[in-house]
C-alpha cells in the first residue's frame, strides 16, 4: 500500500467513519449529535431494589431526618440541599463537629444513572452510600445499631417501613434500599438545552450554540462530559490533585492512569454548583477553562485529553472574530482544506459558508486515484455540512471536466484568469462568459 493510499484509508476513516459517519460519530450530522442528548424516558430502577412510592416516601422523609445523625442536627439534605441544586455549596463538606472534610459532597442530581458512586468510584451502587456517611465519625457519627433503635421506637417510621416493605421490622438494608429510592428520583429539570436538542432552535442563544460546537468540537469537552447527563461515570486525572490525594489510585495502586483519577462530575445544573472539582478547588467556571487549557500538573496518570492545546485562546479569539465579521454579513471561507491543522475540528467548531479543496490535490487530478478519493471524500463532507466546495488551483482543461464530472460545485485557477485588481474584474467576467455558460 502506497502512503498516499494510507492517508486516503485514513481520512475516509476520520470524515465517514466504519458505517459512513462524520467525525467518528454515529450518525452523521448535528440532528444525530443532538439525538445523544436527549433525556431518557424512564428512572432506572435495579430488580433488586424495584420503585415503590410508599418506599419512595419513606426514604424522602429519612432523607430530610436530623435523627440520622448522632447529634440530631443533620440530615442527608444537609450536605445535598434541593436549593443548592443536591450539593452544599461548599468547597469541601462539613461533618458533625464541623470538621472540614477531604472531598466536596458531590450532586446527587441523576444518580440513577451513575454505576460507580463517590469521587473514587468506592460504592457499587447507591444502596451502598447510605451507611458511610451516617455512620462514620467525622460526618453525621451515628452507628448502626443505634440508628435503628431510634427508628424502631417511632411509630409511625413502623408504619411506614411496613407499608414499604410489607413486614419485618427496621433492618440496615432497608433503610439503604428507601435512601436509593428517593434518590433515584432526583432528576435534574428540563432545561432550554434539551428543548434545542428536540428542535426548538429559539430555546438558546447563537452565543450557546457556538458553543456547543467547541464542546463537542475544539474543545474536546464531550469525550468526558457526554451524553444526556454530561458524563462519562469515569474517573480521570485532570492535573488537579496532589501529593496523597490519590482518588481511585488508591483502590487501583498498580494503575498508573488512575493515580490522582476522580470521577468525572455532572454538567447539569452546573452554573450553579460552585466551586468545582472534587476538592473545591477551582472556584469558577472561567477559571474551569483556564485550568484545562495550562493542562494541569504534567505527570504520567495524567489523562490523554488534557493538554495545553486543548482549548487555546487563540482559537477562542479567532472564533468570536469570525463570528463577529460573519454576523456583520461577511461570508468566510476555510481555504487550502486538507492540509491545515485540526480542519476538522474547525469545521465543528465554526459554520464556515466554503471550504476550498487545496491545489496539490487538484495538481494530481488525473494522474493519481488516490487524489480524487480525498477530493470526492471532502466535496462529500461539504455536501453533508451544507457548505459550498472549490477546488483552488484548476490549470488544465482535464481538470476542469473531471471536478464537473464529480459535481464540483466551483472551481478556480489560472485555466481562468491570474489574480487581478478588483478593477480589471468588469473586464473579465465577460470573456469568462462562453466558459461559464458552457459549464
Amino acid at each position: 500500500m502506497t502512503n498516499r493510499a494510507a492517508i486516503v484509508i485514513a481520512a475516509a476513516a476520520l470524515l465517514f467513519g466504519a458505517a459512513g459517519s462524520l467525525f467518528g460519530a454515529p450518525q452523521a450530522g448535528l440532528a444525530a449529535l443532538k439525538r445523544q442528548y436527549w433525556r431518557p424516558a424512564a428512572i432506572p430502577y435495579p430488580k433488586e431494589n424495584p420503585y415503590g412510592r410508599a418506599k419512595e416516601e419513606l426514604g424522602r422523609a429519612l432523607f430530610f431526618d436530623p435523627i440520622l445523625s448522632g447529634a440530631r442536627v443533620r440530615s442527608c439534605a444537609t450536605c445535598h440541599n434541593p436549593g443548592l441544586s443536591w450539593g452544599d455549596g461548599e468547597p469541601r463538606a462539613i461533618g458533625e463537629n464541623q470538621v472540614r472534610l477531604p472531598l466536596r459532597s458531590p450532586t446527587l442530581l441523576n444518580v440513577a444513572w451513575i454505576p460507580k458512586l463517590g469521587w473514587d468510584g468506592h460504592f457499587h451502587d447507591l444502596e451502598s452510600v447510605a451507611m458511610g456517611p451516617i455512620t462514620g465519625q467525622n460526618n453525621m457519627n451515628l452507628p448502626e445499631q443505634e440508628l435503628i433503635g431510634r427508628l424502631a421506637a417511632l411509630a409511625g417510621y413502623v408504619a411506614a417501613f411496613d407499608a414499604a416493605f410489607a413486614n419485618g421490622g427496621v433492618t440496615r438494608e432497608k433503610i439503604e434500599q428507601s435512601l436509593a429510592t428517593f434518590e433515584r428520583t432526583i432528576v435534574s429539570g428540563d432545561a432550554p438545552f434539551d428543548r434545542w436538542v428536540r428542535g426548538d432552535e429559539a430555546a438558546i442563544s447563537a452565543a450557546a450554540k457556538r458553543g456547543f460546537a467547541l464542546f463537542s468540537g475544539t474543545a474536546n469537552c464531550a469525550v468526558c462530559h457526554s451524553g444526556w447527563a454530561f458524563t462519562d461515570a469515569g474517573f480521570h486525572d485532570i492535573g488537579v490533585a496532589k501529593d496523597d490525594d490519590l482518588g481511585r489510585g488508591r483502590l487501583f495502586p498498580s494503575s498508573v492512569k488512575l493515580q490522582h483519577a476522580f470521577k468525572t462530575p455532572t454538567l447539569r445544573d452546573v452554573a450553579r454548583r460552585a466551586p468545582y472539582m472534587h476538592d473545591g478547588s477551582v472556584a469558577s467556571l472561567a477559571d474551569v477553562i483556564d485550568l484545562y487549557d495550562r493542562g494541569g500538573i504534567d505527570r504520567p496518570s495524567r489523562d490523554n485529553e488534557i493538554t495545553e492545546s486543548v482549548l487555546l485562546q487563540a482559537d477562542r479569539n479567532v472564533l468570536d472574530a469570525l463570528h463577529q465579521f460573519r454576523d456583520l454579513g461577511v461570508r468566510i471561507c476555510m481555504d487550502d482544506f486538507g492540509t491545515g491543522y485540526s480542519s476538522l475540528s474547525y469545521l465543528r467548531s465554526f459554520p464556515f459558508d466554503k471550504i476550498k479543496i487545496d491545489r496539490s490535490f487538484i495538481r494530481e487530478l488525473g494522474k493519481d486515484n488516490d487524489c480524487m478519493a480525498i477530493i470526492r471524500a471532502v466535496m462529500r463532507l461539504g455536501s453533508s455540512l451544507g457548505m459550498i466546495t472549490t477546488a483552488e488551483g484548476v490549470e488544465t482543461e482535464e481538470q476542469l471536466e473531471i471536478l464537473r464530472t464529480e459535481g464540483c460545485m466551483q472551481v478556480q485557477g489560472f485555466l481562468f484568469s491570474k489574480a487581478v485588481p478588483a478593477a480589471e474584474i468588469p473586464f473579465l467576467l465577460p470573456r469568462l462568459q462562453p466558459r461559464i455558460r458552457a459549464a
